[in-house]
């Protein structure tokens, strides 16, 4: 078991350590040029993993669209910052990227940037429609549990509640209470809403939204189970606001580090900062918006931190981590402490310089104040971490405080169970239809619908459009492709079939690329082991450098990742890669081999990890080069060079 233990830990180190460091990276995207505009096509080379073939992308300055394949099939556009894309991808996974400019007109660079951008949306917005009518169907199966065995009501099983955003800083699962005791801010506030909108004002929105609920049903035109949750935080709101409880235990942070010792012209930006909070909350009551209990309730907790954090003189703020953000174990960062006080120090950067918008004159934003809120988070959670010697959780993106919690106390809407059960089955036809219809339109194929030909169909279909919005041209349902290819030619410099002359593969297509379109520069970005390893043949004998970092075992530049397969060589000498690429072959059957006897105790991390290193030897008998290892952290120092 604690072998097991130790396989999953290792296992998860390098996703859960990728997503850390893809959050504290301070690469900067070029600046775009003025003339000629330039849009690249990225061709990234394969390594073991989800894109061993390959994979591509097109970048538009600040802004990289590649096609992703994701469960259960299906092909989808996908946006990233570009140095994020880059960091990811030539660092974290080690791959080498050739990026081709092709020079546009600023017409020919809006007309496809345009266009990507809001394909991108539109299948954003297909997939939300897709998961709403989940969430519909879920909660419709909720009422008819609770209205088929009563007892449920008074059963703590979140499972049979509904999730609420912003609860979980006032309520835990399952519970319909809250904490004991009252909060001064809170208790101030609602003070503030009774003098200014009345006494019996938060009863009387508290009915309404109760009617609301109970005459709730479901439409073709809106989410039910969104208009549901809306309305049921709504009303947990004006229930917080009415009792005024503390902040659950748990859900924020007010801690004793030195970091965190606010000054006096900091307390009085924060004291400030909190007054309009407050003003802003009693108009939230008033607003329109159809979500304006999710707001206030994290508007209420984040009031009740300011306060505190005047009072004490120290800054206090909410728990902004999900509840899904990943976790790396003691154990797995205990053997990198290097790294972990790298991380720390880039930490306590950042969090220096979100906090020096307190003392920079100016009414604090609320962005100001968020991104404070993630930075002492960030800093405060590897900072306990290093000194406790306990898990360190990683999440993405800035941290927003939305501590989700399951409330029980769901208010039924009036409608038999004949009708609920009428509804469920709409919804699930609903739901089904929406979902085949996806996967058939966006279903991936390996060959004529991958990452590369959707790609050049986009750009192709971009172009269509453009001639075919054109008044002088005759109404088509379908371009005649000598057309396409005229404008294409106009606008590119060439016509890429997608598809065509194997031109579906990653590094075909960007020859495809280069003879085609009006490519101006050919620029190549190394993988993080080729700038490493050039570093060393500067400073060091090139033989002994070659021959040191030539395999696994002795390598200063790549340590073993458990997320990788098992190797012994690295194969990008081309004359000796079938020797070598032969010599990984026994070396992953034996690993396999070793991996049967200890799958009784391991589950089976040594024998897929073996497996996998035998498949992607295979290649390398026939000089094909795919596996080059991953890296789960890179330093400081590699980053600007994107």
């Amino acid at each position: 078991m604690m072998r097991a233990a130790t396989r999953l830990a290792s296992r998860a180190s390098a996703a859960l350590l990728a997503a850390l460091l893809l959050l504290s990276t301070s690469v900067q995207a070029a600046e775009p040029r003025a003339e000629p505009r330039v849009i690249e096509y990225l061709s990234v080379e394969a390594n073991e993993g989800g894109s061993s073939g390959g994979h591509a992308a097109v970048r538009f300055d600040d802004a990289v669209y590649h096609f992703q394949h994701h469960a259960p099939g299906v092909l989808r556009l996908q946006r990233d910052d570009a140095s994020g894309f880059l960091f990811a991808y030539s660092l974290l996974q080690n791959r080498g990227i050739t990026s081709n400019r092709i020079a546009v007109s600023d017409d020919t660079y809006a007309l496809l940037r345009s266009w990507f951008n809001r394909t991108f949306l539109a299948e954003g917005a297909e997939f939300e429609a897709l998961d709403a009518l989940h969430g519909d169907r879920t909660l419709i199966e909720l009422f008819l549990r609770r209205r088929r065995d009563p007892s449920s009501v008074v059963d703590r099983d979140p499972a049979n509640g509904v999730g609420l955003r912003g609860a979980g800083y006032f309520s835990a699962d399952g519970g319909e209470g809250v904490g004991a005791g009252e909060s001064a801010p809170l208790a101030a506030l609602r003070h503030t809403v009774q003098t200014t909108c009345g006494a019996n004002f938060l009863q009387q929105r508290d009915d309404e939204l109760r009617t609301a609920l109970a005459q709730l049903m479901p439409d073709r035109a809106s989410s039910f189970s969104r208009q549901y949750t809306d309305l049921m935080t709504e009303l947990l709101a004006l229930a917080i606001l009415q009792t005024a409880p503390p902040l659950r235990a748990g859900t924020f942070h007010a801690p004793a580090n030195d970091a965190f010792i606010l000054q006096d012209a900091e307390r009085s930006t924060l004291r400030e900062f909190a007054a309009r909070l407050e003003t802003e909350l009693v108009d939230l009551l008033h607003s329109p918006r159809p979500d304006w209990g999710f707001p206030l309730l994290v508007g209420m907790a984040r009031l009740a931190a300011l306060h505190e954090s005047a009072r004490t003189g120290r800054f206090v703020f909410l728990d902004a981590f999900s509840a899904d953000a990943r976790v790396v174990p003691a154990a797995v960062w205990r053997a990198r402490p290097a790294m972990m006080l790298d991380l720390l120090a880039e930490a306590r950067a950042e969090l220096d310089a979100a906090r020096g918008r307190l003392t920079a004159g100016g009414a604090l934003r609320e962005g100001d104040f968020t991104r404070l809120e993630s930075a002492s988070n960030r800093f405060y959670e590897l900072f306990r971490g290093i000194t406790e010697g306990r898990e360190v959780r990683v999440q993405s993106g800035l941290l927003l405080p939305s501590r989700v919690a399951r409330r029980n106390d769901v208010v039924l809407p009036i409608r038999s169970n004949v009708d609920l059960e009428h509804d469920l089955a709409v919804a699930e036809a609903r739901e089904r239809a929406s979902e085949q219809e996806l996967q058939r339109r966006y279903a991936y194929n390996l060959i004529t619908k991958n990452c590369v030909s959707e790609i050049f169909r986009g750009i192709n279909t971009a172009l269509a459009e453009a001639v075919t919005s054109n008044a002088a041209e005759p109404h088509s349902d379908q371009l005649p492709i000598a057309r396409l290819q005229a404008e294409s030619r106009a606008r590119l410099g060439g016509y890429v079939e997608p598809g065509a002359a194997l031109s579906f593969i990653p590094f075909v297509s960007a020859a495809a690329v280069r003879d085609a379109y009006n490519v101006t520069e050919t620029q190549q970005l190394p993988s993080l082991r080729a700038r490493r390893l050039a570093e060393l043949y500067r400073r060091e004998n090139q033989m002994l450098v070659a021959l040191r970092e030539s395999n696994t075992l002795t390598s200063t530049v790549y340590e073993s990742n458990p997320h990788d397969s098992f190797f012994l060589f690295f194969t990008d000498a081309v004359p000796a890669r079938p020797l070598l690429g032969g010599a990984n072959l026994v070396a992953g059957l034996g690993a396999s081999a070793v991996g049967l006897a200890l799958l009784p105790f391991d589950g089976g991390h040594a024998l897929l990890s073996g497996v996998q290193g035998a498949l992607f030897s295979l290649p390398e008998i026939v000089f094909i080069n795919l596996r080059k290892g991953t890296f789960d952290y890179v330093e400081r120092a590699y980053r600007p060079a994107l």
